[in-house]
């Protein structure tokens, strides 16, 4: 894919629910080149930290798979000559969710 140019956004639309385990709603993104290739509506996204063993992955896919269209582990086998992540929205606190986190390595 040189040449390429991959983006995908999800700006929030509300306010996160973290008493009844939701976060925020977004609207989702995916241009390839500028151009909108897909789009749609998140309800909620996870209100959570998904830890080292399901995080963020580029061109490699080694955790469960985003659908069962196909199997794990993936590797992707072209080049990325860049990746961005943006994470200048709002920032999300869950103080219950920290103090557990800290009482868990204690």
């Amino acid at each position: 894919m040189t040449g390429c140019g991959v983006h995908f956004s999800y700006p929030s639309t509300g306010p996160a629910d973290l008493a009844h385990g939701k976060g925020t709603p977004a609207r989702i993104r995916l241009l390839v080149d500028g151009r909108v290739v897909g789009e749609g509506n998140l309800p909620v996204t996870i209100p959570l930290d998904i830890g080292i063993t399901e995080g963020l992955a580029c061109g490699r896919d080694p955790g469960s798979t985003v659908t069962d269209r196909y199997s794990g582990p993936v590797t992707f086998t072209g080049a990325l000559e860049q990746v961005v992540v943006d994470v200048s929205g709002a920032v999300i606190e869950d103080k219950d969710a920290e103090l557990r986190r800290h009482m868990a390595h204690q």
